[in-house]
């Protein structure tokens, strides 16, 4: 997750790679960001995935098994992460941090005590949906709050 200039969310997959010289010394770093903004439609599992996203979306604020997601769409766990890949850019844990942070986005602009937040996303405690939050938008949850919120 990252904030455009208006402090809106949006999604991007991001791959960095160091350069090296001829040395084998790191001098610079390139990356790509590809936008996460709509799923592949056109992909024969749709049908299939868009039931595994909508079970996630239902239930996210619990603990979603693999297995239940592939009860949901028929098919092995190989072919669930291959399709979700494909389709949605993400794996399916990825897609559930995905759901998780868009809700805690939300939940965040309201005066909800952020253990709280944490609690109605799916974490067992502040500090590992601090460190989860961090890991994937850069901020604490607090930080993310006065951020989006133009708190000082």
């Amino acid at each position: 997750m990252h904030l455009y200039g208006s402090r809106e969310p949006g999604w991007c997959l991001t791959h960095e790679r160091p350069l090296y010289n001829r040395n084998g010394e790191i001098i610079g770093l390139a990356g790509i960001s590809v936008d996460l903004q709509s799923a592949s439609e056109t992909h024969p599992a749709y049908q299939r995935l868009a039931a595994v996203d909508e079970y996630i979306r239902a239930h996210f604020n619990r603990r979603v098994t693999l297995s239940e997601l592939t009860r949901i769409a028929g098919i092995s766990v190989a072919q669930l992460e291959r399709y979700c890949k494909r389709v949605f850019n993400l794996t399916p844990r990825q897609m559930i941090q995905k759901v998780r942070l868009e809700h805690a986005h939300r939940l965040l602009h309201t005066d909800m005590p952020i253990t709280e937040v944490a609690l109605q996303c799916g974490y067992t405690d502040h500090s590992a949906f601090t460190r989860q939050f961090k890991a994937l938008t850069g901020f604490t949850p607090r930080q993310y709050r006065q951020v989006t919120l133009g708190e000082s």
